[in-house]
């Protein structure tokens, strides 16, 4: 490397580094004094290292390093060079460059985008990505949808939608800024040629989708589907007939085969997130929409390197957008994704994700990785069916805002289709019958208040699945299906068998229940003969240590339940189980259950108290302070027998219910529990003082404690509702529980 290009030795090894490849992945640079004391160019970037950690002056002895992560360059800032990440850099690409793959970045115009980046993306994807995004794991076989009104974008008007084959959709801010819609009584003037183009209808057309049916052009398409001109908004039917499928037309955006009513996948999605309504428009192309204003952190190195610090993902930071629950499915429903963001443009698709930032990188051009942090999109969702990989789009969807809480099924649909490919038996709202009674456990992530229906009609979502919450949920880690990934000082639970059988009606009076197919019991006790083969791609190993990662395995996979075998499946192989379970033919489509609200079972019900002031074992365990101990901001409270003993433990759902016990703070208050399945709960205890935590709340019982999982009931004309979910010491629930069952209504 000539010295003439950098202007100290610092910079020549930064240099060096980028160039040598995979040779080298890290290396520390030095003390942030060293690094510092100097008018090297190298400063000025260093010096503005992280701006939301500590500034850099007052670290001066902290080391900061450098490694590699993709094509990016990351610098680190810790006590010893090996600590948290910090910012990420890549080296702009200059004609003639002697080292052109390690130097992908672009100086962008701040004012226009180069269109050719976005035409070269669609190519790209078209010609390299083959089936990874013309047919997508989970949709290799679906019914497409034909909307029943396009926009021909070159017409300008409005065309039926089963005449076309291939078309564009938006996903974009609504706002309060939309005054004009499709309806009857302007339906056929939106067919005229040139309407949405000029003169008087156009012109009340927001900006967004005005320069949406020009951007459409300009990508080399001709049909855009956007909700307000291609739903009738007066035509109740329609309405809602495509307001039940806008899952499927994201999803289904594509080419179109009328001749034998199936899709080949292969459409895009505009996702306008930018601006507070549709009225920001889709800035930045020269000669059809406003300029835009994007500022890029250009860095030198000393002539004529320079770098630029790259947002090496999309970032989700506009809350106007990403904080609504139609535009969350949407754009997890799209296959192919031109996104407007913080001023920039993206490519997402199922292989890649590019930044006009950045040069793709060379052949096959796959470089999309998703964070372990990051919720996946419908399409890189894993294929296979554990509760836990539905934790991150169920926490992510469930806290998004509806103008109408009551269209959370509907926003949800998209999704459900999606995890009805997984899930052998489909999703009852939300939850998948396969694992029904584990579904039922699911938590809510803080306080949360029920989902009602605004409109006087429509029927009241359920309240034991977490759509008919608004509230953060996660689905429970049952540790007798996965042994592995426990973090220490954990609330596990196990769920060992079910104790009723559940059907499900569409009226709390109807006699025509369909049974739901919760058949994960069955498949556990198949599971127990080894004389027959695992079920179809499963293999079955000697349960031990090598099952998992030993730092992290549920220390209760050893308790004498005398297992003996772990089974892994081929689309999981990273994953043990204690028994298989079906894995669907991801080369078929699997049908999507009528959605019936109220379910029937039978089952034990008993009465116990409920007292307030107790944080759960898991919050204890994570806090050393006093003061957040005896704090009343609290979701968890301990049940209690006459006696006084503490016989489980209960979490709350609204912040009204905390209010509601600590009233009755000396013998608690009392509450109906119904059980939903046996098994047991406990804490992964990983030392002796995590072990007397848990013993102050079970003196006489060893960690990890038998128990009925229960949900906690109120009734109203005749339908218990859910008020929470918890837990009851076995021996304590099959004293206390009545004679009788109790013939059940969950609504």
């Amino acid at each position: 490397m000539s010295g003439t290009l950098t202007t100290c030795a610092t910079c020549e090894q930064i240099i060096e580094f980028s160039n040598a490849g995979t040779e080298r992945d890290h290396i520390i640079l030095g003390s942030v004094s060293s690094l510092v004391d100097t008018e090297c160019p190298h400063r000025r970037w260093i010096t503005k290292f992280d701006p939301d950690g500590p500034a850099i002056q007052n670290v001066s002895e902290f080391k900061i390093s450098m490694f590699k992560r993709a094509s990016s360059i990351v610098l680190r800032l810790s006590r010893d060079g090996t600590g948290s990440l910090g910012r990420r850099f890549e080296f702009v690409h200059e004609k003639n460059d002697e080292y052109p793959n390690s130097r992908r970045a672009r100086i962008l115009d701040p004012i226009w985008i180069d269109e050719e980046i976005i035409l070269n993306w669609k190519d790209l994807c078209n010609k390299h990505h083959g089936t990874a995004c013309e047919h997508p794991k989970k949709l290799t076989r679906m019914d497409a949808i034909q909307p029943t009104w396009l926009i021909d974008t070159v017409a300008g008007c409005l065309v039926p939608g089963r005449e076309h084959s291939r078309f564009v959709t938006l996903s974009y801010i609504r706002g309060e800024t939309v005054s004009f819609y499709s309806e009857k009584g302007n339906i056929d003037r939106l067919q005229e040629s040139g309407v949405l183009s000029k003169g008087s209808v156009a012109e009340k057309l927001p900006m967004t989708i005005k320069n949406a049916i020009d951007v459409v052009r300009l990508i080399g398409e001709r049909y855009l589907w956007v909700d307000i001109l291609c739903i009738v908004q007066d035509d109740a039917e329609a309405l809602q007939t495509e307001l039940n499928s806008m899952a499927r037309i994201y999803t289904t955006s594509c080419e179109f085969d009328p001749s034998n009513g199936r899709s080949h996948l292969g459409g895009i999605t505009i996702v306008a997130t930018d601006g507070i309504d549709a009225n920001h428009g889709l800035r930045g192309f020269k000669g059809i929409t406003p300029q835009r204003d994007f500022k890029q952190n250009v860095m030198s190195m000393g002539p004529p390197i320079k770098l630029i610090e790259h947002r090496n993902r999309i970032e989700k930071t506009n809350r106007f957008y990403h904080s609504r629950a139609w535009t969350h499915q949407e754009y997890l429903c799209a296959k192919r994704r031109i996104i407007f963001e913080n001023g920039t443009v993206y490519w997402e698709c199922s292989t890649s994700t590019w930044s006009e930032e950045l040069i793709p990188d060379l052949p096959p051009y796959k470089v999309r990785t998703r964070e372990p942090w990051e919720c996946p999109d419908l399409f890189t969702t894993p294929t296979f069916p554990d509760m836990k990989n539905l934790i991150c789009l169920l926490r992510e969807f469930n806290q998004k805002t509806l103008t109408f809480p009551d269209d959370a099924l509907a926003a949800f649909s998209g999704i459900q289709w999606g995890l009805s490919q997984i899930f052998e038996g489909g999703l009852l709202y939300g939850v998948p019958e396969l694992f029904f009674e584990i579904g039922l456990m699911w938590n809510p992530i803080g306080f949360g208040e029920r989902r009602h229906s605004t409109k006087k009609e429509a029927s009241q979502l359920p309240s034991w699945s977490f759509l008919g919450w608004q509230v953060g949920a996660c689905f429970t880690d049952d540790c007798e299906f996965e042994t592995t990934s426990w973090k220490r000082a954990e609330y596990i639970k196990g769920v060992r068998k079910p104790v009723t059988t559940w059907y499900t009606m569409n009226h709390p009076k109807s006699t025509n229940r369909r049974q739901l197919q919760s058949t994960w019991y069955k498949y556990k006790i198949l599971a127990e003969d080894i004389t027959q083969a695992p079920l179809k791609g499963w293999m079955r190993t000697r349960f031990g240590w090598d099952c998992g990662d030993p730092a992290h395995l549920n220390t209760f996979a050893y308790s004498g339940d005398g297992q003996e075998y772990a089974y892994w499946h081929s689309n999981s192989p990273d994953r043990w189980y204690k028994y298989p379970v079906p894995v669907l033919d991801s080369k078929k489509q699997h049908p999507v259950q009528l959605q019936t609200q109220f379910l029937y079972c039978q089952t034990s019900r008993a009465f116990i108290h409920g007292v307030p002031d107790i944080s759960t074992i898991a919050e204890k365990q994570s806090s050393s302070s006093s003061e957040f101990k005896d704090n009343a901001n609290f979701t968890n409270i301990k049940l209690q027998d006459s006696n006084g003993e503490i016989v489980g433990f209960l979490t709350l759902m609204c912040e009204s219910d905390r209010a509601h016990f600590t009233q009755h703070t000396t013998t608690g208050a009392l509450v109906e529990l119904v059980a939903i399945s046996q098994g047991w709960f406990g804490v992964n205890t990983k030392s002796g003082e995590e072990e007397k935590e848990v013993k102050d709340w079970f003196p006489d019982h060893t960690t990890r404690q038998d128990c009925y999982h229960v949900l906690w009931v109120e009734w109203e004309n005749g339908i218990a509702y859910r008020r929470g979910n918890g837990c009851v010491v076995k021996e304590v629930w099959e004293r206390e529980r009545e004679e009788d069952l109790l013939d059940l209504i969950l609504g």
